[in-house]
């Protein structure tokens, strides 16, 4: 039964300076790679990015846009000047007018633009030639409306709403019951609706002068202060936000009947802020503030409201009716589309930028966004989604997490979903595309993803297949499903000690001769995918050889399989490290350096990590598998006066550096510690240990990162020089 280890037989040993080098190279050809992937990933989809960013003054505000001459109008606040940006060639010109020019209306039919100040003062600029005059109005006149139809120009004035007659800049004046400081026009029913900003709301009827108070308080009660309401000219209802005093209670929306003005209320999340709406579609979205609820989509014609978390607090949205889609602008230098329908959403930046106002030009599907001295402009083309990533691994093993991020492109970030098949189970798929879980059923499953974003076609995978291995029993070498325990004699006998499944075993055989001319010995689970546990060993000489199990406590000639580990003076079968459904090796260099040595799955190895960690001081290492029940396979290693830590494994081949802790003391009066896996049968992976008396002891886990009661299963075992 016993197979003697094999000499090099010529084949030539790498120097250590060989192997450093070769260490170096593979470590930076990882990193490479790594940074390669990173700027794939990175990428930007090829719509609603920012196509130029143009020069305006200091701290621009609310824009206009000209949709006949395709020009944009920009005042800034901070500089008293207007920039007037040219569509097609996106270059600016500026015009200097009155200080704090904080907003702007476009008449398109006269080619006329009203800036409005804070200081009351109005500036009226010819499109066609620049030239402007300022009117003063007395009035609020950085919240100016316009009626295009008749060419007038309306300024709350407190108890008064001020008329700009647009044919002769001659100024009339409407009293009103209520003070008036922010203003929206209907001009189809000729009516504007007006508020202080603080609980009081009317509406003035252009043909009579009369104003009728509407009742838009919460249901509630007390003081509310009302942040924004929008007209929807197709539905002739106006739309009102509106919250009490605190942040943190409800707040509400008021929906005013255009031909009654009576008004309905319906109850939403925390201080409404925001307001747009889709006329044609009939939806109106509320935004919030702070961003703890994001945004609230009412159903115009069902009143229903719906919440959607946002990542960012929105200070300003617009929607595009032609696309369906919503453009925000957020604290922190957040700017998004998102997709009215699906509420798909993507970052269109987030930099050190602080985006702000937002004006849309839907003839062109441009919008432009203020910031703090450039206007960002947007190509808003609706472009389906379509998969950048590739295969996701095709192995995964019972109880060993998996992980796969699906990613695609396209206008607006897309959602994903198992559109077809069934994933193993224990995995999930989210709709931000992360595949993820812990397997608990071996087989083969068959599935499709698909990635939508609102535009069609949706995109779909080929069929994918992930095929799950059973839980693998490291040092189960007679194929009973039990784990056994190897150990070599002082004169270099192995002897076998098949567990009996309960803590246990069964008599010992011999299954080898000469193996004391091994300097480690590993067990690595099944090293070359025949479904039978395999042994590495290294000779002194430094080459590393492959013993294949037969499956019946024997093995198969061994094969060299690498070469200069000779370097290595701690090294372990650390099953699959790397979770790509096959066992690798992880081994300390005499340097210190910490090497991840993935297996292929066919007796052969994949590039070699390092997870970018020194060892010193490390005493004994010990790969028990599994130990705290995470999906991860673990590390325990023993430092010189005698601690025993846990390091758990983690994605990408590192550790949870955060998690690590001392899980044992005096184990420094212990001459071999090894991990066998489930001795004990009880699903949980155990350590067996020697003390100097040769008493074998076995500490069974919780599977909790911690212990059991220890018992005592052997005696005589010093013995044995190296037990595996």
């Amino acid at each position: 039964m016993g197979v003697e280890p094999l000499a090099a037989l010529g084949l030539f040993t790498l120097s250590t300076n060989s192997l450093r080098h070769r260490i170096a190279a593979t470590l930076m050809a990882v990193a490479t790679a790594a940074a390669v992937l990173v700027g794939i990933a990175a990428a930007p989809a090829n719509a609603d990015v920012v196509v130029a960013s143009v020069p305006a003054g200091l701290s621009p505000a609310n824009l206009a846009v000209n949709t006949v001459t395709n020009k944009i109008y920009v005042p800034n606040q901070s500089s008293q000047t207007v920039s007037v940006i040219d569509g097609a060639t996106n270059q600016p010109k500026v015009l200097i007018t009155r200080p704090n020019p904080e907003t702007a209306v476009v008449n398109s039919t006269t080619n006329k633009i009203y800036v409005g100040h804070s200081d009351g003062y109005v500036t009226v600029i010819d499109g066609a030639t620049n030239a402007f005059t300022s009117i003063q109005t007395g009035g609020h006149s950085a919240n100016l409306v316009l009626d295009e139809a008749t060419n007038r120009i309306y300024v709350p004035g407190g108890r008064g709403i001020i008329v700009i007659d647009g044919s002769t800049n001659s100024l009339s004046t409407i009293s009103v019951s209520i003070y008036a400081q922010r203003l929206v026009i209907n001009p189809s029913a000729s009516k504007i609706y007006f508020t202080s900003g603080i609980q009081d709301f009317a509406v003035l009827d252009l043909a009579t002068s009369r104003t009728t108070v509407i009742d838009v308080s919460s249901p509630g009660g007390g003081t509310t202060w009302i942040d924004d309401f929008k007209l929807n000219r197709a539905t002739n209802e106006v739309y009102v936000a509106h919250s009490p005093q605190s942040w943190t209670a409800a707040g509400s929306i008021s929906i005013i009947d255009g031909a009654t003005d009576t008004a309905t209320t319906i109850p939403v999340n925390a201080y409404p802020k925001r307001i747009a709406v889709n006329e044609t579609t009939n939806q109106v979205f509320v935004a919030h503030f702070p961003g703890t609820v994001g945004l609230t989509r009412i159903d115009g014609r069902t009143r229903v409201a719906t919440s959607f978390p946002l990542v960012a607090t929105i200070t300003h949205m617009a929607v595009n009716d032609a696309t369906n889609k919503i453009y925000i602008s957020g604290h922190n230098g957040y700017l998004a589309a998102l997709d009215a329908t699906s509420m798909t959403s993507g970052q269109i930046r987030k930099d050190q930028n602080n985006p702000n106002a937002i004006a849309i030009n839907k003839k062109t599907n441009k919008i432009y966004v203020s910031n703090y001295e450039t206007v960002n402009v947007i190509d808003g083309t609706y472009v389906p989604p379509s998969f950048t990533s590739g295969q996701p691994p095709i192995k995964g093993q019972v109880g060993s997490f998996y992980e796969y991020q699906f990613a695609a492109k396209g206008s607006l970030t897309p959602k994903f979903r198992v559109s077809g098949g069934t994933l193993p189970p224990g995995l999930a798929l989210n709709e931000a595309g992360l595949l993820s879980g812990i397997p608990t059923t071996a087989g083969s499953f068959y599935f499709k993803v698909a990635a939508s974003n609102g535009a069609n076609p949706e995109a779909v995978t080929p069929t994918l297949s992930v095929t799950v291995k059973n839980r693998d029993i490291r040092h189960d070498y007679t194929g009973d499903g039990r784990t056994d325990v190897l150990a070599r004699d002082g004169s270099g006998g192995l002897w076998l000690y098949p567990g009996n499944g309960y803590g246990g075993w069964l008599p010992r055989v011999q299954v080898g001769q000469g193996w004391n001319v091994m300097s480690a010995i590993i067990a690595p689970g099944d090293f070359n995918g025949d479904g039978k546990a395999d042994l590495l060993a290294s000779d002194k000489g430094g080459t590393l050889w492959l013993y294949p199990g037969n499956g019946s406590g024997g093995w198969l000639p061994g094969v060299p399989v690498g070469y200069g580990w000779n370097t290595m003076d701690r090294v372990v079968g650390a099953g699959d490290f790397t979770l790509d459904g096959n066992p690798d090796v992880i081994a300390r260099t005499i340097w210190g350096g910490m090497i991840i040595f993935p297996g292929n799955g066919k007796g052969g190895w994949l590039p070699q990590q390092s997870p970018g960690s020194m060892w010193y001081g490390l005493n004994t290492l010990t790969a028990p598998g599994d130990f705290n029940k995470d999906g991860f396979q673990d590390l325990l290693f023993t430092d010189s006066a005698g601690t025993l830590y846990l390091h758990p494994g983690y994605k990408n081949s590192g550790f949870q550096d955060w998690n690590s802790a001392a899980v044992g003391y005096g184990w420094n009066a212990m001459t071999a510690i090894v991990g066998p896996g489930d001795f004990n049968g009880d699903g949980n992976v155990d350590l067996l240990a020697r003390d100097a008396g040769g008493a074998l002891w076995l500490y069974p886990s919780n599977g909790k990162g911690g212990w059991l009661p220890r018992g005592l299963v052997g005696s005589g075992w010093n013995a044995m020089n190296l037990i595996i």
